[in-house]
């Protein structure tokens, strides 16, 4: 009977959710502890409830937790009001796994007996009713106290709510600073970069100017000395402008790749004639592209240079050329 009077909910079951930074955890029943003596009262399962009784009841009794049929079996007989704890716990603890378990549930036996008889046909209405009717101020209060332990319930998931609708409102406020902060960021970021990419610009027109400049002066200033020497066979001063040339000129490979932009020019105008052909870069890319061409060069030792090559250059004053054609 006294386990009977206590199968009632515990009043104050669940954690006070508090306002602090940590993320609020609701917690309606306590967390069943198993026992290292394996040795329980009655009281210590029946204050848990539903599917967190039949967790606590397998553990304590079998040592272990249902599977998931036994737990839906289990949770259904108890939701239907036909079998209540006790006949749950008598039911794991007389089975023969509970008997083979050998756990001590002190205070079972009693309330198993009077449940028994309260099943068995014909006598067992008079007894359940005799026991309610002497059970019925009991039933009262735990009614009272049920009703208490609910309102506390709810009270406990309002707070729970509450504080994280304020959390989740704070991090949607800081969430969207951050965002403001992002797109202002990447608003500078840009404006930054269009900046750099105006000065660069700027800066890389300038250097293509001036570049661009120095090469027509260095053209013109090759060009004119090329005419002064132009009547000259000293051969002092042809090495000095073939020395002119490799120092200013450029590469071989760097005037072949700006000769290139050329070739769809005279490509159907063969023969091509290159008067002043000099180290004959423009002779040997249109050979290599298969473009009959032949020079014409005063300057004996860049005419080696090009026969060497194996190009045909003609070692004559340009004007002469032109008069023998």
């Amino acid at each position: 009977m006294a386990a009977q009077q206590n199968d009632q909910p515990p009043r104050r079951s669940v954690q006070k959710v508090s306002p602090e930074t940590a993320p609020p955890k609701l917690r309606l029943q306590p967390d069943f502890e198993p026992r290292s003596d394996h040795r329980y009262h009655l009281n210590d399962l029946l204050r848990f409830h539903d599917r967190v009784f039949v967790q606590a009841a397998y553990r304590a009794v079998l040592k272990r937790s249902p599977d998931e049929t036994e737990a839906l079996r289990d949770l259904k007989r108890l939701r239907s009001g036909y079998v209540n704890k006790v006949d749950l716990l008598a039911d794991l603890r007389f089975s023969q796994e509970g008997r083979a378990k050998g756990v001590q549930v002190d205070g079972l036996l009693v309330p198993m007996l009077i449940r028994r008889l309260g099943q068995l046909p014909l006598i067992g209405y008079p007894i359940r009713l005799g026991i309610a009717l002497l059970r019925l101020p009991n039933s009262i209060r735990d009614q009272r106290e049920f009703g208490s332990y609910v309102l506390s319930q709810h009270e406990q998931i309002a707070d729970f709510i509450n504080v994280t609708a304020d959390r989740l409102t704070q991090r949607i406020d800081t969430l969207a600073t951050e965002q403001q902060t992002l797109a202002q960021r990447q608003t500078d970021s840009q404006q930054w970069q269009e900046y750099f990419e105006g000065v660069a610009g700027t800066y890389f027109d300038d250097m293509k100017h001036r570049i661009a400049t120095l090469r027509a002066d260095t053209s013109q200033e090759l060009a004119a000395l090329r005419f002064r020497l132009g009547d000259v066979t000293d051969p002092e001063l042809e090495q000095l402008y073939v020395a002119l040339e490799d120092r200013f000129r450029g590469s071989r490979a760097e005037i072949k790749e700006r000769f290139r932009e050329y070739l769809p020019y005279v490509k159907d105008r063969a023969p091509v004639i290159d008067l002043g052909c000099g180290r004959g870069e423009w002779l040997e890319l249109l050979t290599e592209n298969g473009i009959a061409a032949r020079g014409v060069e005063n300057n004996p030792l860049q005419v080696r240079q090009c026969t060497d090559r194996g190009l045909d250059v003609a070692e004559q004053d340009l004007f002469a050329f032109l008069q023998s054609l």
